[in-house]
């Protein structure tokens, strides 16, 4: 089996411009980090999308088909363990 086929969980996280500016890419970091200190770096896979269209409310994630707004960047760990490790 190769990794591509391992990735069971997906984040999305939007890159547009306002979400970028409220911090998108230290969300990414977080989620990565915190997917890499419970040892899911092979399940679990952020994304980045193209904008949303939620601008007024980002940055905003998509996990488990669950959207999430106004996410602080520095709450990976906290998305990760309500949707991905429960």
């Amino acid at each position: 089996m190769s990794k591509k086929d391992a990735v069971k969980h997906f984040a999305f996280v939007c890159n547009g411009k306002s979400c970028k500016k409220c911090g998108s890419k230290e969300l990414e970091k977080s989620l990565s980090q915190a997917a890499k200190k419970h040892d899911l770096k092979a399940e679990f896979k952020v994304i980045k999308t193209k904008c949303t269209g939620r601008c007024k409310e980002s940055p905003v994630l998509i996990i488990k088909d669950n959207w999430h707004v106004k996410v602080k960047p520095d709450e990976g760990e906290k998305y990760l363990q309500k949707y991905i490790l429960n």
